[in-house]
């Protein structure tokens, strides 16, 4: 009889043990997912929010309100009143290294006297990990008005262009 109670116990205690590890897998997936859906929001309000204003210029008095490549973007957007205040701010969304695979990071400096490294100054905003790939491309228009093909480098910094968008696969693990 105790034999077979301690059989009986011992799957008790397995199935309870998986049941428990298949809840808290399920909690984490729920946690990233819903953290990967903030992000995807944030990013998408702040790109809408993008505003003309220059935050360098040349020597050969070229404006930048754009810049862009495959891993980063830098544009003048206003920022939601509990991460900045004061103003328009530059900021840079970038593609980085991170513990976990690539990672998008949000870094931000006041637009009012900006210089480049003010934006380093902080530690960035970590806003997604766990990133297998991703690369942003552009949208913009030709001389005459037409629409060109997804670009993946801006080369018109003193133009917003007309669509930006990232692509990003995330690894399976979470």
């Amino acid at each position: 009889a105790l034999s077979l109670m301690a059989m009986l116990l011992s799957l008790a205690y397995g199935g309870l043990r998986a049941s428990t590890r298949a809840a808290d897998k399920g909690q984490a997936v729920l946690e990233y997912s819903g953290r990967v859906r903030m992000a995807h929001q944030f990013v998408r309000k702040q790109v809408n929010q993008m505003i003309p204003l220059a935050f360098a210029e040349s020597q050969d008095t070229e404006r930048s309100v754009f810049t862009g490549d495959p891993m980063k973007i830098r544009y003048v957007a206003a920022m939601p009143g509990y991460l900045g205040f004061g103003g328009p701010q530059v900021q840079e969304l970038a593609i980085v290294r991170g513990e976990n695979g690539d990672a998008l990071v949000l870094s931000h400096a006041l637009l009012q006297g900006f210089e480049e490294q003010r934006l380093y100054e902080r530690a960035p905003i970590l806003l997604i990990e766990n990133i297998e790939r991703a690369e942003f491309s552009f949208l913009g228009r030709d001389e005459n008005g037409e629409l060109l093909p997804w670009l993946s480098q801006w080369d018109q910094p003193e133009t917003l262009p007309d669509a930006v968008a990232l692509d990003i696969e995330l690894t399976e693990d979470i």
